[in-house]
């Protein structure tokens, strides 16, 4: 098992931070600071490596400055995560990219959204490119449930957690489990776990609390309604293999909280 964070590729790249960026759930950990204090904090409190979110407008010069710090900063990537978008499409050209950029960054994994494939997830030749671009780039796909909120541009099957496994399991893919988008769906993180534990290889780990008029999202764990401890306790005594990564809003000293608060509830 091994600990990410989550980090923007904007957040090194700020003229690249889109709107949907700028209305997403964290804010820019090398703020007033410099990537190697981040890292440095980071590896110390257990962190093995980063879960990156490429933006849309993600190019080869933004990967040469990127390599040029992780290399120097010896800073692992984990997996990457597609650009964040609300009612457009992913497609192919987009995922083909991924795939091109996670190799170059040495990634095991790729993250998608299942309500941004929408009904391509059901198409034949979408899905024959799909298993095809996993198979050259020896890459694994996965794809993220998301929250309940957003469902005025989401599928009840795109987001309710049965749905969610049986979609992605006809598909032939693997599942990044997201804690916060099941609470807020209304689902059970353990029973979920253990009903598809056979396909889940990335965990977003995060707390969520129920709240009017909105809902508390991606918080510390421990600070919302999840059973946060007993849900580590069950990938222990599975002995879960796969990546948990830290999808956390709050700064750089929370994140190093929530590294140790995972390794001792794994421990």
């Amino acid at each position: 098992m091994k600990i990410s964070a989550w980090v923007f590729t904007s957040d090194l790249l700020p003229n690249k931070r889109t709107i949907v960026e700028k209305l997403g759930n964290k804010g820019n950990l090398f703020k007033n600071t410099n990537p190697k204090e981040v890292f440095d904090k980071l590896k110390t409190s257990g962190v093995d490596g980063i879960e990156l979110l490429l933006s849309a407008n993600f190019s080869d010069t933004d990967f040469q400055y990127l390599k040029k710090i992780f290399e120097k900063d010896k800073v692992v990537v984990n997996s990457i995560h597609q650009p964040l978008r609300l009612v457009t499409k992913t497609d192919i050209k987009e995922i083909e990219m991924l795939f091109s950029f996670a190799k170059k960054f040495n990634a095991k994994l790729i993250v998608l959204h299942l309500q941004s494939a929408k009904e391509q997830i059901f198409d034949k030749k979408y899905l024959e490119r799909l298993h095809q671009l996993q198979k050259e780039y020896d890459i694994k796909l996965t794809f993220e449930n998301t929250q309940k909120f957003r469902q005025v541009f989401n599928k009840k099957r795109f987001w309710e957690a049965k749905e969610f496994a049986k979609v992605v399991r006809a598909a032939g893919f693997s599942i990044t489990l997201d804690t916060t988008h099941l609470g807020d769906t209304g689902g059970n993180i353990i029973d979920f776990y253990n009903e598809n534990k056979d396909l889940i290889v990335n965990i977003q780990l995060s707390d969520y609390k129920a709240k009017w008029p909105s809902p508390g999202l991606h918080l510390v764990p421990g600070k919302g309604d999840l059973p946060m401890r007993e849900f580590l306790k069950v990938l222990k005594v599975n002995n879960y293999d796969g990546f948990i990564t830290m999808e956390i809003k709050t700064n750089l000293e929370g994140l190093c909280e929530s590294a140790k608060f995972i390794k001792q509830g794994l421990s």
